[in-house]
């Protein structure tokens, strides 16, 4: 059996939604660097998945504010 790297997550068949945020402003696209596995420093748009109960906007303001973008709506 393939041993685990500690940072390494196990993934499962279960499905999971994913909500991500495309900020553009003034002729910029707003892009996170990934700190973990998998695809550690590729570059993407910030997001994550939703909670249960939990609306898509409310993940997107939670994801945004876990990544510390500071911002004003």
């Amino acid at each position: 059996k393939k041993k685990q790297k500690k940072n390494q997550k196990k993934y499962t068949n279960n499905s999971y939604i994913d909500c991500n945020s495309l900020i553009y402003f003034s002729g910029y696209l707003l892009m996170v660097k990934r700190a973990n596995l998998p695809g550690k420093g590729l570059w993407e748009l910030p997001g994550g998945y939703l909670k249960e109960n939990e609306t898509p906007w409310n993940a997107m303001m939670r994801e945004l504010y876990s990544e510390k973008i500071n911002f004003h709506i």
